[in-house]
This record gives structure tokens, C-alpha cells and sequence, in this order.
């Protein structure tokens, strides 16, 4: 079904191959997974196996290439779009129509099916997806959060029953809930179809790829039985791709074995008898258990609504307090109205009733350029914001905006020198982990990771008192994680409030010292990580879309309470090997 040998491609004016050396054989019914760090040609991939690069995107590519017996490149696109269906990491320029339901039609009306047809398979796709709820008829395809966005434009692939189906890191803005189901679709689909599944999130990968291509620089880093390669911890950590969760606490566990699945660990391992006694409830501590709050808040919520003009009621009567140096995340499934809440914090979006107060200022009575000076904001998709032609001048944008200050009718004042600048972008940078090589680069033609990093590394340029991050962990490799990681503490240290909106629990368990649980736009409980997502939260957890922490997964599977991989190792002692 896929056949590639030495291809490569390279975009225009560009020193070298976007990716180079990629030989593959996947059968029918297989399922390749692609992962590697940003910036490793995934995208790329994806773009020429489905015929849009470099027809698309220009450049040259060279090396055989056969996808259902045609060459996507010089095939006719209307032929390759009947075999072959690829959804983008950039979800939302995939949408083309008004209503959820037309997306999904869209595609099989192209084909010929009949309408009345059409609209039946749409409604059916969509509600596999979970989006039988919404009034498909009607809702706009704008108004969905982005995860129910990108569960669209899944349904749309699926509806022209593609014989290849490409999904370039589908995952990231889904809740847990949707992962797995998106990872169990993935084993059914497997069926009647070959898949192509470019995944940051490895764990997805366990137990449904077959083979695995790990990228690296543009080159192939390794390529194999996706079993083996997935055990590989030192293969996967010197890609700078993260490996499994069980993985990783069998190599912190020093367990020999290379477990992959709960099962094998449980074979492997047993738990330290003097750590479980005594129900220690995970007692490792956490950022919430050795936080000092201030009383004075950074951030005060009011019984906050907020409703757009359709009617619904995205957020309800919404109270919450941030410290500062504290380190709050919101939480919740798909469309539970945590972004509407980070553009309320922002001054983007004005609640109908209540206040949201941020470093004092009410955001009903101040504009968002006035409350930029107090918040910063790097919004789920960072192509919102980019807007300049390099690196560096996108960072320093907030800076040059008030570099000067009126001090008469025709007189400006410089408060802030170049030197200055220049010295804050590169702290900033510094702070996300972004290479200073790519300072002079266009940031619109960097990976999304990196794009990511640099709309993170703009909000922080003017050292906000409170940084506002709707899932900053999408997109990232296993670096810019740990960058990720270490900035969260870093700022807790400097006093600076962070709120953070993140499906990424265990990084949520890491470094949160509060959370807020939404659903459907209420709180449906606040408190610690430990609260939230140990036994007494169970019970609440469970009325939502969401898991706990996969760390806390597989520690409740063994009988005891952990919340991070480092304290889930801690309690396990390896079962010696038979010789």
C-alpha cells in the first residue's frame, strides 16, 4: 500500500532536505507510526505521501514513491484524494465549511453520494466521534473548541472511506478520553485500511503500530518492528523523543526486562512493602504540597458567565483565585469552556455577568492592549498571534510596541532601549528553549513546536505578573518538554502566576500546585493534584471525559497511589530475572 525508496524532499530556497532517506514497505492493514523531535520532517512526510508536497508546497522531491499503485506527486489529485485522505496537525486550515455537519458531507458530495445519503454517513461519523451531542445542523465550525475542531476534520477523512488514511499528530488537542478513543479507532480502522499515524504522545503507538520510523534531523533514525523500537529507551531519549510511561518508570525502577504494557510491569516489579504501608497515598511531594500562596491574588474570578451569541453558555458561574507564584491548571474535556476562560483572563472575550480581575485591573473596564501589560497570553493555536517576519522581531513585538512613551502632542519619549530589548528577547528565549539559531528564521515556516515556543517565549518578553498558557505542551518534543517543565518552576520561584490550561495531565500532576476541574462550563471540583486526581477525586474525575494521570493509572493497577513517574518508581522493587 506504501512504497518508498531513498525519497526525500526539499523545500524552495532551502540549504537542505526538509527529510532524506526514507525507504518503506507497508503492507495493507499495517499501521506506521512516525515520530521524532520538531523539526524532523513529519509533516513533510506526511505532506508527500499524500500528494501535497511538493506540489503544494514547491521544491523537488526525489526517490520511488508508490501509495496504492500511482505516484501522489504526478498523479491526477482528484484520483490520489479517493485513496488517500490526510488529516493535518493544523486542523483548523482544513476547514472549509460553515456547519459541522457540511464538513463531513463535503467530501462524499464530491464524490457523488447523494445528499440525503451524505448527510446520514456525516451524522454517523460524527457521532462515532463523539459529537453526536452538539446540534450538528447548526453549530459553525468556528464556535467548536479545538478539539472538537479536530475530531471534525477526523470525521471528514474518514468519510470518503480512504484506502490510506495519514494522521499528522491528531491527538495533541483532545481530551484523555478522546486519545483513547482516536487509539482505539485507529486498531478498528486497521481493518479495512493502511495508516500513517505521526504521533508526539509515543504511548498512543503501544500496541497498535506495527512498524516504526523515528525521524531525526531530516534523516531516518532508526526504522523497525514498532514493539522492539518502542522498548528502546536509549534509542527513543537520544532521538529526543519521549519514550512510553511504563517504559520510563521501568528504566527510573531499574527494571532490566523492558517492559511495554501495565501487564509486563506488574510481572517485572512489586511494590517496596515499607513504601505502601501505612497508605502513603503517594506522599512525594508535589508542587501543591510545598507551595506558599500569597493572600493578595494575581488572578480572581467572580462568579463568572460567559455566552456567544448562539446562546451557549460556554462558561457558568465560574469562581477562582490564583496566587501569586502559584501555578494553576484548568481542566476538563473537550469543550468544557477552558479556552473560553483563558480569553476571558486575557480581555479577549468580557464576561456577560461576574468579574475576572487580573493584577487588579477588571478586564470589563480595560482594554486587551492595557491588561498586556500585566498578562501575557500564548493562545492554543500560535499562528493566531505570529505576525512577524523573523524570529526575533516576532519576540521583541511587545517590547517596540512600548518603547516609547507620548510626552507631548508631537513628542515620543524612548523608555526602553535597544539594549534592553535585545536583552529580554534572548532571555526569553533562553526561558522556552528555543535555539538561537533560528532567531532570523521566518516563524511561520518553523515546525508548530516551534512556533509554539516562540508565541510562549513573546508572552513572556515583557515578564508579565501572570502568564496565561492554553496547552503549551502540544507539538513538543521531549526537550522542549523538559524546557517546558523547568519554565513552570522557574516562574513559580520569580513570583509570576501561571495559568494553565493543559490535557496533558501528568504534566498537569508534575507541576500544578491547583486545578480546577470544568465541565460544561461549572467547576465541577478545585484543589490540589493529589485531590483532584487521587482516590477522593476518583468519584468526580469520573463524570468527565478525563483519566488520571497515566503515572496514577498505572500505579492504582498495582495497588497504591503515585501521581509522577519519578514517585511511582520510587515504590518499586524488580522481580529478579531467572537466569
Amino acid at each position: 500500500m506504501i512504497h518508498t525508496k531513498n525519497l526525500e524532499l526539499t523545500y524552495p530556497d532551502q540549504p537542505r532536505a526538509a527529510f532524506t532517506g526514507v525507504s518503506l514497505d507497508v503492507a495493507a492493514g499495517d499501521v506506521l507510526g512516525v515520530v521524532g523531535p520538531m523539526g524532523a520532517g513529519k509533516t513533510s512526510l506526511c505532506m508527500t505521501l499524500a500528494g501535497l508536497a511538493p506540489r503544494s508546497s514547491g521544491g523537488s522531491s526525489e526517490g520511488e514513491l508508490n501509495l496504492v499503485d500511482l505516484d501522489p506527486r504526478d498523479s491526477a489529485i482528484t484520483e490520489v484524494a479517493r485513496r488517500v485522505s490526510l488529516v493535518f496537525e493544523d486542523y483548523a486550515s482544513q476547514l472549509t465549511q460553515i456547519t459541522v455537519v457540511a464538513e463531513v458531507m463535503a467530501p462524499l458530495i464530491n464524490q457523488g453520494t447523494p445528499v440525503a445519503e451524505a448527510r446520514l454517513r456525516a451524522l454517523q461519523l460524527l457521532d462515532e466521534l463523539g459529537l453526536g451531542h452538539l446540534d450538528v445542523e447548526h453549530k459553525r465550525t468556528w464556535e467548536l473548541s479545538g478539539g472538537q475542531q479536530q475530531r471534525v476534520a477526523i470525521a471528514a477523512a474518514l468519510a470518503s472511506d480512504p484506502q490510506v488514511l495519514i494522521l499528522d499528530n491528531v491527538t495533541g488537542l483532545l481530551d484523555p478520553a478522546g486519545k483513547e478513543e482516536i487509539r482505539r479507532l485507529a486498531g478498528e480502522l486497521s481493518t479495512r485500511m493502511t495508516l500513517a499515524v505521526v504521533e508526539d504522545d509515543v504511548d498512543l503507538l503501544v500496541g497498535i503500530a506495527d512498524q516504526l520510523l523515528v525521524l531525526r534531523d531530516g534523516g531516518v533514525h532508526a526504522h523497525g518492528r514498532a514493539d522492539d523500537l518502542l522498548r528502546d529507551v536509549d534509542l527513543l531519549t537520544d532521538a529526543q523523543v519521549e519514550p512510553p510511561t511504563v517504559a520510563q518508570i521501568a528504566r527510573a525502577a531499574d527494571i532490566g526486562s523492558s517492559p511495554l504494557t501495565v501487564d509486563e510491569l506488574t510481572i517485572a516489579s512489586r511494590p517496596l512493602e515499607d513504601e505502601v504501608s501505612g497508605d502513603r497515598s503517594g506522599e512525594a511531594a508535589s508542587a501543591a504540597d510545598t507551595a506558599q500562596p500569597v493572600s493578595a491574588p494575581a488572578v480572581e474570578i467572580r462568579g463568572a458567565d460567559f455566552r456567544y451569541r448562539d446562546g451557549t453558555a460556554a462558561v457558568r458561574d465560574v469562581s477562582m483565585r490564583v496566587a501569586p507564584g502559584q501555578v494553576h491548571a484548568v481542566v476538563g474535556g473537550n469543550g468544557a469552556g477552558k479556552s473560553t476562560l483563558l480569553r476571558m483572563l486575557c480581555g479577549l472575550l468580557r464576561p456577560s455577568t461576574g468579574e475576572v480581575v487580573i493584577g487588579g485591573l477588571d478586564t470589563r473596564e480595560h482594554s486587551p492592549a492595557e491588561l498586556a501589560r500585566v498578562v501575557g497570553t500564548a493562545l492554543q493555536n500560535p499562528d493566531e498571534q505570529i505576525t512577524e517576519r523573523t524570529v526575533h522581531e516576532e519576540i521583541a513585538f511587545p517590547l517596540r510596541q512600548r518603547q516609547f512613551r507620548r510626552s507631548g502632542w508631537f513628542r515620543r519619549e524612548k523608555v526602553l532601549s535597544d539594549e534592553h530589548i535585545a536583552e529580554a528577547v534572548d532571555r526569553a528565549r533562553s526561558l522556552v528553549g528555543l535555539p538561537s539559531e533560528l532567531m532570523e528564521n521566518d516563524p511561520t515556516q518553523l515546525s508548530k513546536g516551534h512556533r509554539k515556543l516562540v508565541a510562549i517565549a513573546a508572552a513572556l518578553a515583557l515578564e508579565p505578573a501572570v502568564l496565561v498558557l492554553d496547552e503549551p505542551r502540544v507539538s513538543l518534543d521531549a526537550p522542549a518538554r523538559a524546557a517546558l517543565r523547568h519554565l513552570l518552576h522557574q516562574l513559580r520561584a520569580q513570583g509570576t502566576a501561571v495559568v494553565l490550561v493543559e490535557h496533558d495531565l501528568d504534566l498537569v500532576a508534575e507541576t500544578a500546585d491547583t486545578i480546577t476541574l470544568l465541565d460544561a462550563g461549572r467547576v465541577l471540583t478545585s484543589g490540589s493534584p493529589r485531590e483532584v486526581f487521587g482516590s477522593r477525586g476518583a468519584e468526580t474525575l469520573a463524570r468527565t471525559s478525563l483519566l488520571p494521570p497515566r503515572a496514577a493509572q498505572i500505579a492504582g493497577h498495582l495497588g497504591f497511589e503515585a501521581f509522577s513517574v519519578a514517585e511511582l518508581a520510587a515504590q518499586l522493587d524488580p522481580v529478579p530475572q531467572e537466569a
